[in-house]
């Protein structure tokens, strides 16, 4: 099952796309901290990324698994203990993107939202 994640309004898509750069051979990951466990197997799925404002694009979901915290090789930045879920890969945007507000933690995608997003795929 496809989810969506949202990323902060402070992040630059410049700062956000240097990560996306990083992972694109497959060689290293994305991270994204998750609140929950979650209910499905998300394993080959696409991560949809809402930022500001819009679903912009997507990459694949390549493992989900529980860390006791890490820091981030790109930003530095200081995880804490939780389940994660991992992408890398291609990144493929949506064009246009997709008008959505902003949300904490992940949603799946379904309903009228699927179909919209699989009219621009």
């Amino acid at each position: 099952m496809d989810i969506i994640i949202t990323i902060p309004k402070k992040i630059e898509w410049s700062d956000y796309l240097k990560e996306i750069d990083a992972v694109r051979d497959g060689s290293q990951m994305m991270l994204y901290h998750l609140p929950f466990k979650p209910k499905h197997n998300l394993k080959g799925c696409r991560c949809f990324v809402c930022w500001r404002g819009h679903i912009v694009g997507w990459m694949r979901i390549v493992n989900v698994f529980y860390s006791d915290g890490f820091a981030c090789s790109t930003t530095g930045v200081r995880w804490p203990e939780g389940w994660y879920v991992c992408r890398s890969g291609e990144w493929t945007y949506l064009q246009p993107g997709i008008p959505m507000k902003g949300f904490q933690g992940i949603r799946y995608v379904t309903g009228e939202l699927e179909e919209k997003i699989n009219k621009l795929i």
